[in-house]
């Protein structure tokens, strides 16, 4: 056989064994990742309320304001605030709360964060630990999903597992496995998993489909099992053999 028929039949093998590898590489990822049964995007979120029933003098903060620890929130008279300020009952400054020179008790942000919604407005008779406000602290943006996994699957559920995030309009962002929840349902392993993401954090603000209750798809990714990952690695050692023979029937021929 000449060495050019050699060097046709070898990168006719090479041609058989790349489509192989490629079925086979492509069998291993998508056994490999399992798309979530549900899943949205949540927040922690803080709640300002009052420790005296009175009237909301001023509101000082509206719905999507950034707020600071501490900041005060709402303005309040208070008949029984002044009570105990008579009696000497009440401390000059908690993180929630203080009372002001006037005797009027400043209500404040408990958390950094974003204020997401305001209860109480001015001329507002409020009672005793009514919420005033909820606070969506920053930095707090997770993803819980769920998936449904065999025994296998779940086997090969590793810790801090990568995933991917797709929001409804189709962008992808990475995350990681922070936390994980199991019950059995019919054999199968009901799973309920916590998703950090940085991509996440830093896509707040600038898309508005990244926000507390929005659903997504989480696409989870499992460890390869044994004998997928075992003919992968054998078809690309072969790919690199044929390879090999390629480069030096191509370096017999020229000589």
């Amino acid at each position: 056989m000449s060495w050019a028929n050699r060097a046709r039949l070898a990168l006719g093998l090479l041609a058989v064994l790349a489509v192989v590898a490629a079925g086979t590489m492509h069998l291993n990822a998508s056994r490999g990742i399992v798309p979530s049964t549900s899943a949205q995007i949540a927040a922690e979120s803080a709640t300002v309320a009052t420790p005296y029933s009175g009237l909301v003098i001023d509101q000082l903060v509206e719905v999507g304001d950034e707020v600071v620890e501490g900041q005060p929130l709402f303005l309040l008279d208070s008949a029984n605030l002044q009570r105990d300020v008579a009696m000497g009952a009440v401390p000059e400054r908690t993180v929630e709360t203080s009372v002001d020179e006037e005797g009027y008790l400043l209500v404040r942000a408990t958390v950094d964060g974003t204020v997401t919604a305001v209860e109480a407005t001015p001329g507002t008779y409020v009672r005793e630990s009514v919420v005033l406000a909820s606070v969506e602290r920053s930095g707090s943006l997770q993803v819980g999903a769920q998936f449904l996994l065999s025994s296998e699957q779940y086997a090969r559920l590793a810790p801090h597992a990568a995933v991917d995030i797709v929001l409804p309009g189709g962008r992808e962002l990475v995350g990681e496995v922070s936390d994980v929840a199991v019950a059995t349902e019919d054999g199968k392993a009901q799973v309920v998993v916590t998703v950090d993401s940085d991509a996440l954090l830093e896509a707040q603000g600038e898309d508005r489909l990244v926000a507390d209750g929005v659903p997504v798809t989480v696409r989870l990714h499992l460890e390869n099992d044994g004998w997928v990952t075992e003919v992968t690695a054998a078809v690309r050692g072969a790919l690199a053999d044929v390879a090999d023979r390629v480069t030096g029937a191509s370096g017999g021929s020229s000589s």
